[in-house]
């Protein structure tokens, strides 16, 4: 009877763990495709973004795109987070897989590294990117403040309005 219980409570977790990750892993795998299409525009990318993503995340999206139009100069970074790269290129064959808990590894065009590593949250009812893990973004966050700063303005927000 022991044995019996033991078995139901582990089967349980298993597919309790199974179907949370299958639902962020959807949720990735339907944000890449939508994001990635070439026929999007950039403002409904921005709201794809918007709709998928904390405002945690929008908050950083914001200082990793700051941008200061009266200088013409990238403040942020000068690459999409999301694809780790410059440019929007063909995808295919995307993988996703499970790096721990909410954190999940990005691949796609049979590479088999990790190319953007996504941390989620379940909001509500629905799983959002939180986070993404960037080499340097404190360093990155700290140099945008003080470029601002350096300017007496505030960042320009485009994700967090």
């Amino acid at each position: 009877m022991l044995k019996r219980n033991f078995l139901l409570f582990f089967l349980t977790i298993v597919i309790v763990s199974c179907v949370k990750n299958n639902d962020a892993q959807d949720m990735i795998f339907n944000f890449y495709n939508q994001y990635l299409s070439s026929y999007l525009t950039e403002a409904e990318r921005h709201e794809l973004i918007k709709n998928n993503c904390t405002p945690n995340m929008l908050k950083t999206l914001d200082i990793l795109y700051s941008f200061d139009e009266e200088e013409g100069l990238i403040i942020g970074i000068d690459y999409d987070p999301f694809l780790n790269a410059q440019d929007f290129f063909p995808i295919e064959d995307i993988k996703i897989e499970a790096m721990g808990e909410n954190k999940y590894g990005i691949s796609w065009n049979n590479i088999n590294n990790t190319i953007v590593l996504l941390n989620v949250v379940k909001d509500k009812n629905n799983w959002k990117i939180d986070s993404i893990d960037i080499d340097r973004l404190e360093q990155i966050k700290k140099e945008v403040n003080d470029y601002w700063q350096t300017k007496n303005k505030t960042n320009p927000k485009t994700f967090s309005k």
